[in-house]
């Protein structure tokens, strides 16, 4: 028996939702039913994110188990083969059996359009919210911004949640403007019932004059979804990944003196600073040399953390100094590909790297954080 993991992009429009259910067709049961015509067993899928009746999604996640010798990445072109248009597997890939989808530490990013001009455009009537409204994306990314961190987001949790706490971690919220399209981006570790469209609803009331970016304060603490403006609909909601936390297996001394870390499945031998720390692949780990076991190199508690912001677009090709790395005022922190030319972000003060709050690899637009020092 082996667990695989499909990455799934879906058009929302025509299904009832993920999650199967006797009112309608669904994703879930859509791939479901393709599935046991592949393997000729009814088999069970188990997703990620449960998204409403009209989301879609570039990279929703799901696994199930199987004893088929079909290797793992094989399985999204032989599904694909059997499903509709408007469901396609983008990846698939066998993964340890004990990986959850809901269950494993990961990080949602969401994506809400906006169509904001004097008459809608047909063809975005699918994937996007048509407001008349001028909204003004600079207030709107101003009330964004009291949306991230630890809170109390009972105000944005629609009704009938069943969950034990409404607090929720919110890493990043974005709102962009290109053309008549305005985008709010989200990122976050976990988000309540509706969360997204009711913060949708409510930076749309702020954007079109209704109230100050400051009230989205005022919404958060007071913990009433009537405070919270109403739930945007879902066709401009789209689920747009989920990154897992790494897998990090325990790390065994070799005669050297290395370490051997294995990440991902890959063994790297790499040495052990005297605090316990050791790097790969440019991510720093500490290393429990009592239990042999490395884990993720914590934050640090002290200090204050400034960001580093990007100047221009791009990707980012090397961390130069990792998190825990001392630095002096003018070191590079880190090289990003921008516009095809490199360009060196250098420490705004002395300190050191607390978090890398974007990997080597990853995509930056202009005025994300990119670092932070102490």
């Amino acid at each position: 028996m082996k667990r695989i993991k499909l990455t799934v992009a879906y058009d929302g429009t025509n299904y009832c939702g993920w999650q199967i259910q006797p009112n309608g067709i669904t994703v879930q049961e859509i791939l479901e039913n393709c599935l046991e015509d592949l393997t000729g067993k009814k088999t069970e899928i188990l997703g990620a994110s449960r998204t409403d009746a009209g989301v879609h999604a570039f990279g929703n996640v799901a696994v199930f188990d199987t004893d088929m010798r079909m290797p793992g990445e094989k399985f999204s072109f032989a599904l694909n083969q059997r499903l509709p248009e408007d469901i396609r597997i983008q990846k698939s890939e066998e993964v340890s059996l004990d990986f959850h989808p809901r269950y494993r530490e990961s990080e949602k990013t969401y994506l809400y359009r906006i169509l904001n001009r004097q008459f809608p455009i047909p063809t975005e009537r699918l994937y996007s919210h048509f407001t008349y409204i001028p909204l003004d994306v600079e207030k709107m990314a101003e009330a964004g911004r009291y949306l991230v961190g630890e809170h109390d987001f009972k105000s944005f949790c629609g009704a009938g949640a069943q969950v034990k706490t409404t607090v929720r971690t919110i890493k990043k919220v974005q709102v962009s403007r290109e053309g008549s399209l305005i985008t709010i981006e989200i990122r976050g570790k976990g988000f309540l019932y509706n969360m997204v469209r009711i913060i949708a609803g409510s930076l749309i009331e702020i954007g079109g004059g209704m109230y100050p970016p400051e009230h989205m304060k005022e919404i958060l603490e007071a913990r009433d979804r009537q405070a919270a403006g109403p739930t945007a609909p879902a066709r401009g909601l789209t689920l747009a990944g989920i990154r897992y936390k790494e897998e990090t297996k325990p790390a065994a001394k070799s005669s050297s003196g290395n370490y051997a870390v294995t990440v991902d499945g890959k063994t790297y031998q790499a040495q052990v600073a005297a605090d316990g720390k050791v790097t790969v692949n440019g991510k720093v780990y500490v290393v429990d040399v009592a239990d042999g076991k490395a884990a993720p190199a914590a934050a640090a508690s002290s200090g204050k953390a400034e960001d580093l912001i990007s100047p221009l677009p791009g990707t980012i090709l090397k961390i130069v100094a990792p998190a825990g790395t001392v630095v002096a005022e003018g070191d590079t922190i880190l090289i990003l590909e921008a516009m095809k030319q490199e360009t060196e972000i250098k420490a705004e003060k002395g300190g050191t790297v607390v978090k890398v709050m974007v990997e080597v690899g990853n995509v930056v637009a202009q005025g994300d954080a990119l670092a932070s020092i102490e």
